[in-house]
């Protein structure tokens, strides 16, 4: 029976999304900024988030990544399904849904924390 017929029950979908070198390049970077954005996260920010530590050499191995959701059309909401995930698998899962807070940690830096003498932060590149 097609799923339409049940309404009432929520919808499953799986995504299997490439990882490109520009999000490589990107994950690389905020984990080599990962102390300055912690604390700019903390002090600027009302998330509760901490960037975890992650070898670059296990997120360049990472080609893709598989994120299942749950969409409940009656209260039109997403939720994601956690499932174990390694620690590269879970930075890059944290890299996607952080993406836009990261990109404030940037805005943050050059605009209130970089000294005249430093060089400001390049914008996450755009992978999408």
């Amino acid at each position: 029976m097609p799923h339409f017929l049940y309404t009432q029950k929520p919808s499953t979908i799986e995504i299997e999304l490439k990882i490109t070198n520009n999000d490589k390049e990107n994950m690389f970077f905020i984990q080599k900024q990962k102390e300055l954005f912690n604390s700019i996260i903390k002090t600027y920010s009302t998330i509760d988030y901490t960037i975890p530590s992650c070898q670059t050499t296990q997120i360049q191995e990472i080609e893709k990544i598989h994120i299942r959701f749950s969409i409940d059309t009656t209260i039109q909401t997403a939720t994601l399904i956690q499932s174990k995930k390694s620690e590269s698998e879970q930075f890059v899962l944290d890299y996607l849904i952080h993406q836009e807070l990261f990109q404030l940690c940037i805005i943050l830096y050059n605009e209130k924390i970089r000294k005249a003498d430093q060089r400001g932060f390049y914008p996450l590149k755009n992978t999408f």
